[in-house]
């Protein structure tokens, strides 16, 4: 199923108490400002796999959307043509075990993540 932004932002507007959310598969260039804020206390697992986050002007991901997601345990970044992630993308996501990243086919772990440069 595809989503549109607009019902995107119905559900983070919902305040709904979410541990896991799945955005895989839905063509998103970029996350909302925001996005991820309403639930940011909640959230264990975040999947974004598949999307096209990868930006091939500027390869390396950045985002503000992650920061602060205290209870993030795993995130995944899969088939996104990302080739690094911005230092300090993940500064208060204190639980975080991995980021799940193709071609590896396995979970990146390890402190600071944001240090991996994904080929």
């Amino acid at each position: 199923m595809l989503w549109s932004p607009f019902d995107i932002l119905k559900i983070f507007t919902a305040s709904l108490p979410l541990r896991y959310l799945d955005l895989s598969h839905n063509y998103l260039r970029k996350l909302m400002d925001k996005m991820l804020s309403t639930i940011q206390n909640t959230l264990i697992e975040l999947r974004l796999q598949s999307n096209l986050l990868g930006d091939t002007l500027n390869p390396i991901f950045s985002t503000s959307e992650f920061r602060g997601l205290k209870y993030l345990n795993l995130l995944d970044l899969s088939s996104n043509g990302i080739k690094a992630i911005e230092e300090g993308i993940l500064d208060g996501c204190d639980k975080l075990q991995g980021i799940s990243q193709y071609p590896f086919d396995h979970v990146l772990t390890g402190h600071p993540v944001y240090l991996l440069h994904i080929r």
